[in-house]
């Protein structure tokens, strides 16, 4: 349960980032900024919601009243099948981390 208050809030910031990329891209050549996110990192923050968005439908699954060990044993079949498939490093060593 402590996972699902930490993930849900975590996953809602980065997806909003991600949201206001040509508004913070903006900001910082507004500012002078010589911070700059280039189109790799923006791939990686991409990656990295995928990858928390299953893990959200997961603990989403266990919290339910009528969660059962059957449940669990389908989320985390689920999550083993569905984290290879995104072909990223991040999706790749959550599902070893996973077994």
């Amino acid at each position: 349960m402590r996972l699902a208050m930490i993930e849900r809030p975590l996953l809602a910031m980065i997806e909003r980032f991600r949201k206001l990329k040509l508004c913070t891209d903006k900001a910082l050549i507004d500012i002078g900024s010589d911070t700059k996110f280039s189109d790799l990192e923006w791939s990686k923050i991409k990656d990295l919601i995928d990858s928390f968005q299953q893990f959200k439908l997961a603990v989403e699954a266990l919290c339910r009243r009528d969660s059962t060990l059957l449940t669990a044993e389908t989320t985390l079949q689920f999550i083993l099948e569905k984290l290879p498939t995104q072909n990223t490093v991040l999706s790749a060593e959550l599902s070893e981390d996973c077994v």
